[in-house]
């Protein structure tokens, strides 16, 4: 159960939930709604249990993540794990590996 609804965009549900209950507001009449309101806790959770058995899961799943592209290898200093970019700099310079230091 965890992975389906890990699966489901939370959005996607609140858009279909408020399509859907702007519709109901226009096409069902007002009168139709009082049986909800007079029926106790337990049957109206029944109801709504015999409901969300028709929600097509599909619809509202997430988009899987395609695969990783791989990393590029490293073209200059592939033997060396870092490159200090001061050492970098004052090589560039012509400072030397000092860096300028007395």
């Amino acid at each position: 159960m965890r992975d389906r609804e890990a699966s489901l965009v939370i959005s996607r549900l609140a858009a279909e939930i408020a399509r859907t209950s702007e519709g109901l507001d226009i096409a069902v009449e007002e009168e139709h709604w009082n049986v909800f309101a007079q029926v106790d806790q337990v049957r109206f959770c029944a109801m709504l249990l015999v409901l969300a058995q028709g929600v097509d899961l599909k619809r509202l799943r997430k988009t899987p993540r395609g695969p990783k592209k791989p990393r590029t290898p490293r073209t200059k200093h592939t033997g060396k794990p870092h490159v200090s970019t001061a050492k970098l700099l004052a090589g560039a310079l012509g400072l030397g590996p000092s860096c300028g230091s007395p």
